[in-house]
């Protein structure tokens, strides 16, 4: 229960930025990914972790779960197909590097301004 509280917490905070606005921000979307490696990294199963992020999903507008669901999934699949490391150091650095590859996919996407 205390894992699930310690995931909604680093899943749903960012989120609440959707509500205001159209665009996916960049660095919301790696903050998920951070959440999703670290969840990984910890030896948590996919499944569960899919069904975390997707459930944190149900607090948003129908309209923002359409858009965000498939982004997610994405990266659900994305981290668990990295290597789960055993040191704090590997896990955090695999962490860093993943949150990064997150965001320059996100930043490739969109549209320039």
């Amino acid at each position: 229960m205390r894992f699930a509280s310690v995931f909604f917490v680093f899943v749903l905070f960012p989120l609440t930025a959707f509500s205001q606005e159209t665009d996916i921000p960049c660095k919301d979307v790696a903050e998920v990914g951070r959440s999703v490696m670290m969840v990984r990294q910890s030896g948590v199963p996919i499944e569960k972790a899919m069904g975390l992020v997707l459930n944190g999903l149900k607090e948003q507008s129908p309209e923002h779960q359409k858009m965000l669901e498939p982004v997610y999934r994405k990266i659900v699949t994305l981290a668990y197909q990295e290597q789960q490391y055993s040191t704090n150091r590997d896990r955090i650095d695999a962490t860093d590097k993943f949150v990064k590859s997150i965001f320059n996919r996100c930043a490739r996407r969109l549209p320039r301004s």
